[in-house]
């Protein structure tokens, strides 16, 4: 079995060393098979910083496994996960729950827009769940929208967007959900080159301006690269030793 390595191998200049949005402590998954079990990660221990952060790796290497256990999606077979100085309790579901709906905020290849909403309307889907009044809400979410170029397409449903402009809607509503993190996985997986670099220009702008840190999986080097202020390796082939071991997997 190859192992993997997860270094980081650039920081941004403006960005605290201290400034830690997860922590990964010996974090081990392992999924159930009738033959043995599947090791997606082995004993991860990592720092992951604020910013824009991208994982880049080749399939198969646990990259979405890891950003699942960082959701709360999935939970470890063994090991520690923290956000900021909180670790996270992946035995209470109650605890889990409110981890998930008011802490992080995810954007999905696939999207997932409720397709009989308009465009305003399911970027303030997180804040109407959480019973915000629908006009603020609304008010809230075209102001995300404008953000992102799509100040004049709020009452357009997503059949009558294209396919960037519904993955800026998606991110509209991660950030206006008022989340703390937001995660990503790829994001731009679908996109042609122009439209892919939209929606990361789309990612960092909102990412500066509200401060919240974005943390997505990608396989695109180029765009990692020219818009993240941080990228992780996740890998089974040898890495130069120029660059530093943080993450371990399989």
């Amino acid at each position: 079995m190859l192992t993997a390595t997860l270094p980081l191998y650039r920081r941004a200049s403006n960005t605290p060393v201290n400034d830690l949005v997860f922590r990964l402590c010996s974090v081990a998954k392992e999924y159930s098979h009738p033959v043995e079990p599947v090791l997606a990660l082995d004993e991860v221990t990592a720092e992951i910083p604020s910013g824009v952060v991208a994982i880049l790796g080749p399939s198969g290497q646990g990259k979405t496994t890891l950003l699942n256990l960082l959701g709360g999606l999935d939970q470890p077979t063994r090991g520690e996960v923290w956000f900021r100085d909180i670790r996270l309790q992946f035995g209470n579901g109650r605890w889990m729950d409110d981890y998930r709906s008011r802490r992080v905020a995810w954007v999905f290849q696939d999207l997932n827009l409720i397709s009989h909403q308009t465009a305003a309307a399911n970027a303030a889907f997180p804040l109407l769940c959480r019973g915000v009044a629908r006009s603020t809400a609304l008010d809230t979410a075209r102001s995300s929208l404008a953000e992102l170029g799509l100040d004049s397409e709020g009452d357009r449903y997503p059949n009558q967007l294209s396919r960037g402009q519904q993955q800026r809607v998606a991110i509209a509503r991660a950030f206006t959900s008022g989340a703390e993190v937001v995660l990503a996985d790829e994001p731009t997986g679908s996109l042609d080159p122009e439209k892919a670099q939209e929606v990361m220009t789309a990612f960092t702008r909102l990412s500066r301006q509200t401060g919240v840190p974005v943390i997505m999986v990608t396989h695109d080097h180029s765009l990692a690269e020219s818009y993240c202020d941080h990228v992780l390796i996740c890998s089974g082939r040898k890495l130069s030793p120029q660059q530093p071991a943080k993450v371990e997997c399989r």
